[in-house]
């Protein structure tokens, strides 16, 4: 029988993985001799997508630095992050940084991959660490790999998740006017939002209008539930005119708008809303709806009554 080449290990292991067999994936790692970070990387990546932690770290532990890359660190954060372990993933980042300091850059598998780059600032950010994927964003740079699309795309997202919202201006200017990138609507919605949870609604307003994406219904429903938060029913009203003109029948919508014009005592306005709602059938099946509102998704009940926010 000839004997097997990497690859054919590789997509073993990566095959029992894949079919919930870790135990089998295993037992073939701990037979293999000269393994590389690919082989490292998939039994690491077995045990964190099946949430067994503890062996994704004694295996994390008994990798040869040398061969670490972007990919082995990512799959560390990633799990971490999930179980809230927070502590081990400013861990992890001290490791990035040993190895840096080390070999003076990533080597094999990852280092020199615009996606493992994008795909570990997407998880430092998602999971708040705002300012650490920032400053993965730095060291990417310094390595001379040029950022796309969705680079930008997760460092706004970072910005937004920890309202860093001096830095996310700052990159959502310099992808265009240092990288020729032009931002798309999920750019656009990404910076609607940061400024929506920074209470900056005047400026998220603007932005929606300059974008030439009027008729985005995410970037309107996010300043309509900042409009909601903060009290601020004027702009409530014009999100909310937008809204309704692009989608009449997400009851959503008409009942932020009854909620807030009650809040502030104008309860004729409210009862005309609520005529609209059922004008439009959208008070004949009880139901629920939905809207984001600061990163908290709020679930409105629909009846004939004045509808209450949940």
């Amino acid at each position: 029988m000839p004997e097997r080449s990497l690859v054919t290990w590789n997509c073993l292991i990566d095959g029992y993985i894949k079919i919930g067999l870790l135990k089998e994936a295993r037992k073939l790692f701990d037979q293999m001799e000269g393994r590389d970070s690919v082989s490292w990387n998939t039994m690491i990546g077995g045990y964190v997508g099946s949430g067994l932690m503890g062996d994704a770290e004694v295996l994390f532990g008994e990798m040869p630095l040398e061969i670490k890359d972007l990919i082995t660190f990512n799959l560390m954060i990633d799990g971490y992050a999930r179980d809230r372990r927070y502590n081990e993933v400013l861990e992890v980042l001290e490791d990035v940084k040993e190895a840096k300091a080390k070999m003076n850059k990533f080597t094999i598998y990852g280092g020199e991959d615009v996606e493992a780059w994008n795909s570990i600032i997407h998880n430092l950010g998602v999971h708040g660490y705002g300012e650490e994927a920032l400053a993965m964003f730095s060291d990417m740079l310094r390595t001379n790999i040029p950022p796309d699309e969705i680079t930008f795309l997760c460092l706004l997202s970072a910005c937004r998740h920890s309202r860093l919202v001096a830095e996310g201006k700052k990159y959502f200017q310099l992808m265009s006017e240092k990288y020729g990138l032009a931002p798309k609507i999920e750019h656009y919605g990404c910076m609607v939002d940061l400024l929506c949870r920074a209470d900056l609604l005047e400026e998220a307003r603007c932005l929606i209008e300059t974008s030439q994406m009027m008729s985005s219904v995410p970037m309107w429903g996010a300043l309509l539930g900042a409009s909601y938060r903060l009290g601020n029913l004027v702009m409530g009203e014009y999100a909310a005119k937008h809204l309704i003109e692009l989608n009449p029948f997400d009851g959503s919508c008409y009942i932020v708008l009854s909620n807030m014009y009650s809040a502030a005592g104008f309860y004729e306005k409210s009862i005309e809303v609520r005529k609209m709602m059922r004008d439009q059938g959208l008070d004949k099946v009880p139901g629920t709806s939905s809207i984001e509102i600061d990163g908290v998704v709020h679930e409105f009940r629909v009846s004939s009554n004045c509808p209450e926010i949940s």
